[in-house]
C-alpha cells in the first residue's frame, strides 16, 4: 500500500441533489410495490415483504440522527428495492438494474475526496484514480483552506479543504511541494 507524505482532504460537497434522487426512486418503488401487493394475489406476500423492508430501511436512514460530519447512505434500501424490481412476473429488470447502479455509485459519489502527495507525484482518489507526476506541475500552494495546483499545461485547479489545517502544517506542506517542484527535471531545464 502506498504511503503518502501528505493527504489533503477536500471540503465535502452538498449531496442534497443525489439524496433527493435516491428518495424519489425509493418513494416510487414503495408505491409500485404497494400497488402490486394489493393487485396481484400470487405476488402479495413477496411485494408486502419487499415494501416493508424497503420502507423500514429507507425511513431508518432518512430520520437517523446524524453528527454534522456523518453522511446518509441509502444503499441498503436501494438494493432491497432492486430485488422487488427484479421480480420475474410483475417487476422491471431495467429499473432494478438502475437501482443497483445508483446504490453502487452512491458510495463513490459520497466518498471523501482526498489528494495524496508523495515524492513521485500527486494522486486524486477519484474513480478511477488520477495520478500526476511532479513534472506535470508548476506550483502547489495551500493557503487559508484553499488548495491551488497549477499544472504545467496552464490548467489551474482550486479546491476548498476541510477546516482545521494548522498554519505550521501549511508552511511545511508548501515548502515540501516547492522543494520537489524545484528539483523537477522539466523545471530545471526551463529555468
Amino acid at each position: 500500500m502506498l504511503q503518502y507524505d501528505y493527504v489533503i482532504t477536500l471540503k465535502r460537497p452538498d449531496y442534497k441533489g443525489f439524496n433527493w434522487m435516491n428518495n424519489i426512486l425509493l418513494f416510487l418503488s414503495v408505491l409500485v410495490f404497494t400497488y402490486s401487493a394489493f393487485n396481484y394475489k400470487e405476488a402479495r406476500i413477496f411485494f408486502s415483504i419487499v415494501t416493508g423492508a424497503t420502507l423500514l430501511v429507507w425511513l431508518y436512514y432518512a430520520f437517523k440522527p446524524l453528527d454534522k460530519d456523518e453522511i446518509v447512505f441509502y444503499r441498503l434500501a436501494l438494493i432491497i428495492a432492486s430485488i422487488g424490481w427484479f421480480h420475474s412476473t410483475h417487476g422491471n429488470v431495467w429499473i432494478g438494474g438502475l437501482l443497483l447502479v445508483v446504490a453502487f455509485l452512491e458510495k463513490q459519489v459520497k466518498f471523501p475526496q482526498e489528494i495524496g502527495f508523495t515524492q513521485e507525484g500527486i494522486t486524486f482518489n477519484t474513480f478511477p484514480k488520477k495520478n500526476y507526476e511532479w513534472t506535470e506541475i508548476s506550483n502547489v500552494i495551500l493557503k487559508d483552506e484553499l488548495l491551488t495546483i497549477d499544472f504545467s499545461n496552464n490548467k489551474l485547479l482550486q479546491k476548498e479543504t476541510e477546516a482545521g489545517i494548522a498554519p505550521r502544517i501549511e508552511i511545511e506542506f508548501n515548502s515540501y511541494c516547492k522543494s520537489i517542484i524545484q528539483s523537477s527535471p522539466v523545471l530545471s531545464r526551463t529555468s
